[in-house]
Protein backbone atom coordinates (compact mmCIF):
# COMPACT_ATOMS: atom_id res chain seq x y z
CA UNK A 1 0.00 0.00 0.00
CA UNK A 2 3.09 2.36 1.01
CA UNK A 3 4.55 1.77 -2.24
CA UNK A 4 1.54 2.42 -4.79
CA UNK A 5 1.05 5.24 -2.67
CA UNK A 6 5.22 6.54 -3.29
CA UNK A 7 4.69 5.53 -7.14
CA UNK A 8 1.36 7.41 -7.33
CA UNK A 9 3.08 10.99 -5.80
CA UNK A 10 5.93 10.20 -8.05
CA UNK A 11 4.29 10.05 -11.16
CA UNK A 12 2.33 13.60 -10.16
CA UNK A 13 5.73 15.04 -9.25
CA UNK A 14 6.63 13.67 -12.94
CA UNK A 15 4.28 15.07 -14.34
CA UNK A 16 4.19 18.51 -12.37
CA UNK A 17 7.87 18.78 -13.77
CA UNK A 18 6.93 17.87 -17.56
CA UNK A 19 3.94 20.63 -16.89
CA UNK A 20 6.20 23.24 -15.67
CA UNK A 21 8.83 22.58 -18.48
CA UNK A 22 6.30 22.97 -20.99
CA UNK A 23 5.37 26.24 -19.51
CA UNK A 24 9.22 27.67 -19.89
CA UNK A 25 9.84 26.60 -22.86
CA UNK A 26 6.72 27.69 -24.89
CA UNK A 27 7.10 31.07 -22.51
CA UNK A 28 10.51 31.52 -23.92
CA UNK A 29 9.47 30.66 -27.16
CA UNK A 30 6.63 33.54 -27.23
CA UNK A 31 8.69 35.66 -25.55
CA UNK A 32 11.55 34.77 -28.72
CA UNK A 33 8.56 35.57 -31.20
CA UNK A 34 7.59 38.76 -29.58
CA UNK A 35 10.74 39.84 -29.55
CA UNK A 36 11.67 39.28 -33.05
CA UNK A 37 8.17 40.48 -33.91
CA UNK A 38 9.11 43.78 -31.72
CA UNK A 39 12.25 43.77 -33.93
CA UNK A 40 10.47 43.82 -37.41
CA UNK A 41 7.98 46.54 -36.08
CA UNK A 42 10.95 48.60 -34.87
CA UNK A 43 13.00 48.17 -38.12
CA UNK A 44 9.73 48.93 -40.02
CA UNK A 45 9.58 51.85 -38.11
CA UNK A 46 12.73 52.85 -38.40
CA UNK A 47 12.64 52.73 -42.59
CA UNK A 48 9.28 54.61 -42.54
CA UNK A 49 10.85 57.42 -40.17
CA UNK A 50 13.34 57.51 -42.51
CA UNK A 51 11.40 58.11 -45.21
CA UNK A 52 8.97 60.56 -43.88
CA UNK A 53 12.14 62.37 -42.87
CA UNK A 54 13.68 62.16 -46.34
CA UNK A 55 10.66 63.56 -47.58
CA UNK A 56 10.52 66.52 -45.16
CA UNK A 57 13.87 67.47 -45.88
CA UNK A 58 12.76 67.67 -49.99
CA UNK A 59 9.86 69.48 -49.21
CA UNK A 60 12.18 71.77 -47.17
CA UNK A 61 14.70 72.28 -49.80
CA UNK A 62 11.49 72.95 -52.53
CA UNK A 63 10.58 75.32 -50.54
CA UNK A 64 13.26 77.16 -49.61
CA UNK A 65 14.66 77.01 -52.73
CA UNK A 66 11.16 78.45 -54.16
CA UNK A 67 11.41 81.26 -51.41
CA UNK A 68 14.84 82.16 -52.65
CA UNK A 69 13.43 83.00 -56.40
CA UNK A 70 10.33 84.72 -54.99
CA UNK A 71 12.92 86.88 -53.62
CA UNK A 72 14.82 87.26 -56.88
CA UNK A 73 11.40 87.85 -58.89
CA UNK A 74 10.53 90.50 -56.47
CA UNK A 75 14.12 92.32 -56.73
CA UNK A 76 13.93 92.38 -60.20
CA UNK A 77 16.36 89.84 -61.05
CA UNK A 78 17.26 90.82 -64.53
CA UNK A 79 17.70 87.02 -66.24
CA UNK A 80 19.31 86.89 -69.37
CA UNK A 81 16.40 86.19 -72.45
CA UNK A 82 16.80 83.05 -73.96
CA UNK A 83 16.08 85.39 -77.24
CA UNK A 84 18.40 87.69 -77.00
CA UNK A 85 21.55 84.51 -76.66
CA UNK A 86 23.38 83.98 -79.78
CA UNK A 87 22.62 80.07 -81.22
CA UNK A 88 26.18 78.31 -81.80
CA UNK A 89 25.58 75.42 -84.53
CA UNK A 90 27.35 72.06 -82.55
CA UNK A 91 29.27 71.16 -85.89
CA UNK A 92 31.24 74.10 -87.53
CA UNK A 93 31.00 74.59 -91.60
CA UNK A 94 34.51 72.49 -91.53
CA UNK A 95 32.81 69.58 -89.97
CA UNK A 96 34.38 70.16 -86.46
CA UNK A 97 32.77 70.17 -82.83
CA UNK A 98 32.20 73.63 -82.50
CA UNK A 99 32.52 74.27 -78.04
CA UNK A 100 32.84 77.41 -77.33
CA UNK A 101 35.04 77.98 -74.06
CA UNK A 102 33.40 80.02 -71.50
CA UNK A 103 34.37 83.24 -70.18
CA UNK A 104 37.27 83.21 -67.46
CA UNK A 105 35.97 82.55 -63.99
CA UNK A 106 32.72 81.00 -64.82
CA UNK A 107 31.85 78.40 -62.13
CA UNK A 108 29.11 77.50 -63.94
CA UNK A 109 26.76 77.52 -66.86
CA UNK A 110 22.60 77.55 -68.16
CA UNK A 111 22.34 76.09 -71.48
CA UNK A 112 19.75 75.09 -73.70
CA UNK A 113 19.49 73.00 -77.18
CA UNK A 114 17.98 73.32 -80.13
CA UNK A 115 16.72 70.92 -82.75
CA UNK A 116 17.31 71.47 -86.44
CA UNK A 117 14.38 73.74 -86.85
CA UNK A 118 15.73 75.89 -83.85
CA UNK A 119 12.77 74.46 -81.65
CA UNK A 120 13.77 74.13 -77.75
CA UNK A 121 14.28 70.64 -77.23
CA UNK A 122 16.28 71.04 -74.08
CA UNK A 123 17.91 73.31 -70.84
CA UNK A 124 20.28 72.31 -68.07
CA UNK A 125 22.75 73.46 -65.83
CA UNK A 126 26.32 72.68 -65.85
CA UNK A 127 30.05 72.41 -64.03
CA UNK A 128 31.73 72.41 -67.43
CA UNK A 129 30.20 73.64 -70.59
CA UNK A 130 32.11 72.39 -72.90
CA UNK A 131 32.48 69.26 -71.79
CA UNK A 132 28.64 69.00 -71.36
CA UNK A 133 27.67 70.20 -75.05
CA UNK A 134 30.26 67.46 -76.37
CA UNK A 135 28.41 64.55 -74.52
CA UNK A 136 25.17 66.24 -75.59
CA UNK A 137 25.76 65.95 -79.19
CA UNK A 138 26.57 61.94 -78.78
CA UNK A 139 23.60 61.32 -76.56
CA UNK A 140 21.24 63.01 -78.70
CA UNK A 141 22.98 63.17 -82.46
CA UNK A 142 18.97 63.61 -83.55
CA UNK A 143 17.80 67.26 -81.96
CA UNK A 144 21.26 68.31 -80.89
CA UNK A 145 21.87 70.94 -83.86
CA UNK A 146 22.22 74.48 -81.81
CA UNK A 147 22.90 75.96 -78.33
CA UNK A 148 22.98 78.67 -76.17
CA UNK A 149 24.93 79.44 -73.13
CA UNK A 150 24.68 81.89 -69.98
CA UNK A 151 27.66 81.81 -67.96
CA UNK A 152 28.07 82.65 -64.32
CA UNK A 153 30.68 83.53 -62.04
CA UNK A 154 29.05 83.30 -58.73
CA UNK A 155 26.14 80.70 -58.98
CA UNK A 156 23.25 79.86 -56.66
CA UNK A 157 21.02 77.39 -56.89
CA UNK A 158 18.55 79.73 -56.96
CA UNK A 159 19.67 81.84 -59.23
CA UNK A 160 20.11 79.05 -62.04
CA UNK A 161 17.25 76.98 -61.07
CA UNK A 162 14.86 80.45 -61.57
CA UNK A 163 16.71 80.75 -64.80
CA UNK A 164 16.15 77.31 -66.13
CA UNK A 165 12.82 77.87 -65.10
CA UNK A 166 11.79 80.78 -66.99
CA UNK A 167 13.49 79.74 -70.22
CA UNK A 168 11.33 76.40 -69.83
CA UNK A 169 8.25 79.01 -69.65
CA UNK A 170 9.41 81.09 -72.96
CA UNK A 171 8.52 78.51 -75.05
CA UNK A 172 4.51 76.96 -76.08
CA UNK A 173 5.26 73.44 -74.71
CA UNK A 174 8.35 71.99 -72.22
CA UNK A 175 10.85 71.30 -74.26
CA UNK A 176 11.32 67.07 -74.80
CA UNK A 177 14.20 66.64 -72.64
CA UNK A 178 12.34 68.55 -69.63
CA UNK A 179 8.82 66.56 -69.59
CA UNK A 180 9.97 64.66 -66.99
CA UNK A 181 12.88 62.87 -64.93
CA UNK A 182 13.35 60.13 -67.27
CA UNK A 183 13.56 62.70 -70.04
CA UNK A 184 16.31 65.15 -68.32
CA UNK A 185 18.12 62.18 -67.42
CA UNK A 186 18.94 60.82 -71.72
CA UNK A 187 20.23 63.82 -71.94
CA UNK A 188 22.31 64.66 -68.58
CA UNK A 189 23.38 61.15 -68.83
CA UNK A 190 24.92 57.94 -70.36
CA UNK A 191 22.82 56.02 -72.71
CA UNK A 192 21.32 53.22 -71.72
CA UNK A 193 20.79 50.81 -74.61
CA UNK A 194 19.07 48.09 -72.51
CA UNK A 195 16.28 50.49 -72.56
CA UNK A 196 15.90 49.89 -76.69
CA UNK A 197 16.71 46.19 -77.05
CA UNK A 198 15.02 44.01 -78.94
CA UNK A 199 13.37 41.12 -77.93
CA UNK A 200 16.29 38.89 -79.75
CA UNK A 201 18.60 41.31 -78.23
CA UNK A 202 17.16 40.90 -74.81
CA UNK A 203 17.43 37.10 -75.35
CA UNK A 204 20.67 37.16 -76.67
CA UNK A 205 22.04 38.78 -73.64
CA UNK A 206 20.14 36.49 -71.14
CA UNK A 207 21.96 33.56 -72.62
CA UNK A 208 25.22 35.32 -72.52
CA UNK A 209 24.53 35.57 -68.85
CA UNK A 210 24.04 31.61 -68.14
CA UNK A 211 27.35 31.24 -69.72
CA UNK A 212 28.54 34.18 -67.11
CA UNK A 213 29.40 36.36 -70.45
CA UNK A 214 26.88 39.15 -69.87
CA UNK A 215 29.30 42.25 -70.01
CA UNK A 216 30.60 40.87 -73.34
CA UNK A 217 27.65 40.63 -74.79
CA UNK A 218 26.04 44.23 -73.72
CA UNK A 219 29.40 45.91 -75.08
CA UNK A 220 28.54 43.89 -78.95
CA UNK A 221 25.00 45.31 -78.23
CA UNK A 222 25.87 48.80 -77.39
CA UNK A 223 28.92 48.57 -79.98
CA UNK A 224 25.29 48.65 -82.49
CA UNK A 225 23.93 51.51 -81.22
CA UNK A 226 27.34 53.06 -80.95
CA UNK A 227 27.38 52.95 -84.58
CA UNK A 228 23.60 53.66 -85.47
CA UNK A 229 24.75 56.96 -83.12
CA UNK A 230 28.27 57.39 -85.78
CA UNK A 231 26.20 57.22 -88.78
CA UNK A 232 23.55 59.97 -87.60
CA UNK A 233 26.49 62.30 -87.14
CA UNK A 234 28.58 61.59 -90.01
CA UNK A 235 25.45 62.45 -92.37
CA UNK A 236 25.33 65.56 -90.63
CA UNK A 237 29.09 66.64 -91.66
CA UNK A 238 31.12 65.68 -88.14
CA UNK A 239 34.35 64.73 -89.04
CA UNK A 240 35.33 65.10 -85.30
CA UNK A 241 36.35 61.55 -84.24
CA UNK A 242 34.66 60.48 -81.18
CA UNK A 243 35.55 57.74 -78.99
CA UNK A 244 33.17 55.86 -76.76
CA UNK A 245 34.08 54.66 -73.21
CA UNK A 246 34.95 50.99 -73.63
CA UNK A 247 34.18 50.02 -69.88
CA UNK A 248 30.55 51.67 -70.23
CA UNK A 249 29.69 49.42 -72.87
CA UNK A 250 30.07 46.58 -70.83
CA UNK A 251 27.19 47.79 -68.74
CA UNK A 252 25.06 48.48 -71.71
CA UNK A 253 26.21 52.09 -71.78
CA UNK A 254 27.27 54.37 -74.07
CA UNK A 255 28.74 57.98 -73.15
CA UNK A 256 31.56 59.47 -74.70
CA UNK A 257 35.15 58.97 -73.02
CA UNK A 258 36.17 61.46 -71.26
CA UNK A 259 40.58 62.06 -70.91
CA UNK A 260 41.42 61.99 -67.42
CA UNK A 261 43.28 65.37 -66.38
CA UNK A 262 47.32 64.71 -66.23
Amino acid sequence: MMRARCMALAFFATFALQAQSFHTVGGLGRTKLTSVTRLYHSQSSSEELRRKLKEKEEAYARDRLREQQETLKLADFDYPELTKLEKCPFIDAEGEMNLVPPPQGTRASIYAVFDSHENLAFVGITRNVMASMRQILARQPLDAYYYSAHHVAKPSKATLELIKETWIRSCDAVPKGNIDADSEASWEGATDVKKFMTPEEQAYVHEQRSAGREGPALRVIARKYEADKLAILESRGLATPLRFDPKLKLLGLLDLHTPKKK
